[in-house]
Formats: structure tokens, sequence, C-alpha cells
């Protein structure tokens, strides 16, 4: 898995028989590899996956030789999803472990490492901030807009602070796009 990629998993059931009898028994488990492209404190979050079951999810994080370096069961007693944070060491390897804690149900969740997103009011009539949700440490953000022309922006860029004020110069339809560089990786966020 990559940062900010977002990956859609499931748990599997399964028909065992033993002795005259057939019962269904849930034994997945999904392991996901993920290499830190540089030296920062990501989330390693389980979330739900839009008109599916939703899964009880455990994450466990484990080093390279499998020593287990942090676990999270659920994220509150109403969110049986998990959410974990970890200072991650750049080039090392590590491996997410995703257990199913409903052994009866099919369950369904979304796998994320990272989580960029653009927090800002879709109606810009006055000059409004806009701002990246869970910017890495030293990450830069450039901002642009499609077509330009319509806002301007205070900083555009590429800016460590994860503000910047937007303002309407003339009327229009426009997409707001934030552009992430972090270790080397570029992300394009659209709003």
């Amino acid at each position: 898995i990559s940062i900010n990629e977002v990956q859609e998993r499931n748990f599997h059931q399964q028909l065992n028989r033993v002795g005259g009898f057939i019962y269904i028994t849930q034994c997945d488990v999904d392991w996901v590899r993920f290499v830190a492209p540089c030296n920062s404190n990501f989330e390693v979050f389980t979330s739900a996956m839009p008109n599916r079951t939703n899964a009880n999810t455990r994450l466990t994080l484990f080093n390279n030789n499998l020593v287990q370096l942090a676990q999270n069961d659920d994220i509150s007693p109403t969110n049986q999803f998990s959410s974990l944070q970890f200072n991650f060491v750049a080039g090392t390897e590590y491996f997410i472990r995703v257990e199913n804690l409903s052994n009866l149900t099919t369950g369904y969740y979304n796998l994320q490492v990272g989580r960029f997103s653009i927090q800002g009011n879709s109606q810009l009539c006055t000059p409004s901030v806009y701002t990246i949700q869970n910017l890495p440490a030293g990450a830069t953000v450039t901002w642009s807009a499609t077509p330009t022309g319509i806002v301007a922006f205070n900083p555009t860029g590429p800016t460590t602070n994860p503000s910047t004020t937007i303002t309407r110069v003339t009327d229009g339809n426009v997409t707001v796009t934030a552009t992430i560089n972090n270790c080397g990786n570029q992300f394009v966020l659209n709003m």
C-alpha cells in the first residue's frame, strides 16, 4: 500500500465439515506490506465501504521481523473500525495485519495509510480559509485552480503551511487543486 492510497477489502467465510456437521467459519486475515517513503508520523486506519456490510477490524502493525509495534481494535465504543498512529522510518518495510473480529460476518472495509483531504466551504462568496487535513511535517502544498482567473490564493506555495485563503475574483465554477509534495511523492487533491 502507498501513502494516501485507498484499498477496498473484505473478509471471506468458509464452509467446514466436522463429522456430520457443516458450519461456517471465518479465518480470513489480511496482510499488507508498506515501505515508508520518509521519516514521518502517519495514520493507518480502516473505514466503511459505501453500501457494504461493515467489518469489525483490529489493526496490528509489525516491523519486517514480525515484531509487533502497535495495535488498535476499535476507534471508539460506537466505531468498530481501527486507527493507529506511528512514527515510520524512511525505507523501512512494515506489515499491517487486519483481522475481522466478527467471525460470522462477511465484512467490508477500506484500508488507508495517511489521510490527506481539503477542508473548506464548497461555495465561495467571501474570502475563505482552505486547509489540508493531516499534512505530514515537512510536506509542501501548492494551490491552483482550473480555470484560472476566477479565484486568488494567499499563499499559493509551495509552502509548509497547510492553509491558504481563497478569494473570489469573478463569478464562475472552479476546481481547487492542492498538490502535496512529501518524501519525493506527489499527491493531487481536488475540490
